[in-house]
């Protein structure tokens, strides 16, 4: 390679590694190629239980709200969005707050 081409290296967060990492997704693909249906199923379950945000509220930006409360709460950046979008309110947030509980993301 050339030395005046710079290869760009990804940046990594240190400060926050949730449960549903590389590793997450490993396991379920290990697991499945293995045959391992009880576990495949348990991931499966959180899987569907984090899915619960994304619906809340039924409108267009409602994924978009959802996802920026979770950033939120865990800690990741704020919930400021431009002006078409609305913040996330105190009802949504609890809702995102109780999934995350469940699922053992946040104490």
């Amino acid at each position: 390679m050339a030395p005046w081409v710079r290869t760009r290296r990804r940046r990594r967060c240190k400060r926050w590694r949730p449960n549903f990492t590389r590793d997450f997704w490993n396991l379920l693909l290990t697991s499945f190629r293995a045959g391992n249906k009880q576990l495949v199923c348990e991931l499966n379950l959180k899987i569907q239980k984090l899915q619960k945000i994304y619906g809340e509220p039924p409108e267009p930006a409602g994924v978009v709200k959802s996802i920026k409360a979770a950033l939120e709460i865990l800690g990741i950046c704020s919930s400021n969005v431009m002006p078409p979008l609305a913040h996330p309110d105190e009802q949504l947030k609890n809702l995102v707050r109780e999934v995350l509980k469940e699922l053992g993301l946040i104490s």
